[in-house]
């Protein structure tokens, strides 16, 4: 989440996203960024390359029980839409 806060505010950030996600990715490793809390952030995980994301902007915390319906009315979200 430190790195995820700082990737587009400052070049040292990024460039620490960036080169784990390229090293995730030559290993075959997916890429969980925690703690995305705004459009702005996400738009740029997804441009580094980042797999997979998690955090209040996409959605808040929930009970197990409430994920599978979570899921079903935000398809949108889980496809990058």
């Amino acid at each position: 989440k430190l790195f995820i806060d700082g990737v587009t505010r400052g070049e040292v950030d990024r460039t620490i996203v960036e080169l784990v996600v390229r090293l995730a990715d030559s290993l075959g490793i997916a890429t969980v960024a925690e703690g995305v809390d705004s459009e702005e952030k996400l738009a740029e995980l997804r441009r580094l390359g980042c797999t997979l994301a998690q955090g209040f902007h996409l959605a808040p915390p929930m009970e197990l029980g409430d994920v599978a319906t979570w899921v079903l009315a935000h398809d949108d979200v889980l496809t990058h839409s």
